[in-house]
């Protein structure tokens, strides 16, 4: 019976073949791993620019926070006012900002500061409308509210491109 192909006593297991092995993997996984690695590292160095070029926002509202938290506020649109402006010459090109001084700077302020600032608030403290008085506490606090507002949300235009930019 061995002879006849047909008989059940000629059949044999199945071959399995090998399991397939996880290492090394396929070319198609190093594609998409070195594109995720590359993705990555292009995302974290535009975070380390986004948080270095933002430095000086940190600076100005820490700056902000010890004006607000000191017990005396004598001088305080000055102090206020010295902060935002050493915001804006680190945002913007010294040539324009350096020189603004009362009514243009204030113009200057409402014009970059997005649309979260009270202009007519901003521009009645930043001017000096109050006359010989001091604005008193409310006031103060309502200017620091607002250079906060300012200093988190002004709009810093892109650098301008040029043979002496690297």
């Amino acid at each position: 019976m061995a002879d006849d192909p047909g008989s059940l006593a000629n059949l044999r297991d199945l071959a399995v073949p090998d399991p397939v092995a996880l290492w090394p993997p396929a070319p198609g996984i190093w594609i998409i791993g070195a594109g995720l690695a590359a993705t990555g590292a292009v995302w974290l160095r535009d975070a380390m620019r986004r948080r270095r070029a933002d430095a000086y926002r940190r600076a100005a509202l820490a700056e902000l926070d010890r004006i607000a938290g000191s017990p005396r506020l004598d001088g305080g649109v000055e102090r206020i006012s010295a902060v935002m402006k050493r915001a804006a010459l680190a945002a913007y090109p010294r040539a324009d900002v350096a020189s603004l001084t009362g009514g243009a700077w204030a113009a200057f302020v409402v014009a970059v500061g997005g649309r979260n600032v009270d202009a007519c608030l901003m521009r009645a403290l930043l001017t000096g409308a109050f006359g010989d008085r001091d604005p008193d506490a409310v006031d103060l606090r309502r200017l620091i509210d607002q250079a906060r507002i300012w200093v988190r949300d002004h709009r810093v235009a892109d650098p301008p491109e040029g043979p002496g930019r690297c």
